[in-house]
Parts: C-alpha cells; structure tokens; sequence
C-alpha cells in the first residue's frame, strides 16, 4: 500500500529549518518503514517540476525530463549541503529516497517529499509501500502544524 500525507503551517511559508527537521524525520520513518538504510537525492529548481498523473508518450516524457534537469541548479545526497540560501532560491525542492541496497526490501520501495513550488505552506510525502500508523511519529513531532491527505481537494491549508 501507498501513502500520501501533506504537514503545512497555517499562515507561513515551511522555513528552512522546518525543511531540515522534516527531511531528516522522513528519511527516518522511511528507513523504519521499509527495514533498510536508504540514499537520499536532494533537487533544488528554480521553477516547479512538471509532472504528470497519466502515462504520455516518449517525446513529453523526454520533454518534461529536459525542462526539469535544466531548471535543477543544485543537487545533493547530503541535507547538510542544503544551505539558507540554496532553500532561498530554490522555487521547488524535490526530495527521493531509495533504499540503498536493492535486495533487501521490495523492489517498488520509493519515498520521496516536495517543498514550496505552488503550495509553499505545505510539504508534500509520499511513501511506498507505506503504513499510516508510521505517520503517528511524525505528527507526534511535528503537532503544532497542519496534517492533511497530500491532495489539494482535501488539503485544509493552501
């Protein structure tokens, strides 16, 4: 099973620090969710990703590869090179985590998190497969901030 949650402030913008503290709880519950370390691959753009929830065909998906490397000005696999100014300047940040030895979890295994783009109150986690009482933690942490289902038609924070 999948899991979508989104956590957001009310009024404010997610700050640099909430980024750090977010990221590195998720790289937890992740690791705890599929039994394994995991790599963590951090993009900062200037614009935000273009995605899609249908299957195009090779020439847009080509496309929408091309238009987010170029807009991708910073990557790392370390939170602690993410500087003040990077999360400043980034229009969007894309995090993935991926277990870091194939083998040892199912082969679907992925998580990944995005920050700012068109909803900067809100950060945005998904996880699979994914349970929803590992989430409990999170929300524990983090119980001053908004939870919601990760879609916009169900999100109480913009």
């Amino acid at each position: 099973m999948d899991m979508r949650i989104s956590v957001g402030n009310r009024f404010s913008a997610i700050s640099f620090s909430q980024f750090q503290t977010l990221v590195a709880d998720f790289k937890e519950l992740t690791e705890n969710s599929f039994g394994a370390p995991c790599s963590l691959q951090i993009s900062a753009m200037s614009q935000t990703k273009i995605t899609t929830t249908h299957w195009p065909d090779e020439h847009v998906i080509s496309h929408m590869n091309e238009v987010n490397e170029s807009a991708t000005f910073f990557k790392t696999d370390d939170l602690l090179l993410v500087t003040p100014d990077i999360f400043d300047t980034a229009a969007y940040l894309d995090v993935v985590l991926r277990p870091a030895e194939w083998g040892t979890t199912p082969d679907f295994a992925f998580a990944s998190a995005e920050f700012k783009g068109n909803y900067p109150r809100r950060a945005t986690f998904y996880i699979q497969p994914g349970d929803v009482s590992r989430f409990r933690s999170l929300k524990e942490k983090h119980h001053s901030m908004v939870f919601g289902d990760g879609y916009d038609s169900h999100c109480d924070i913009g």
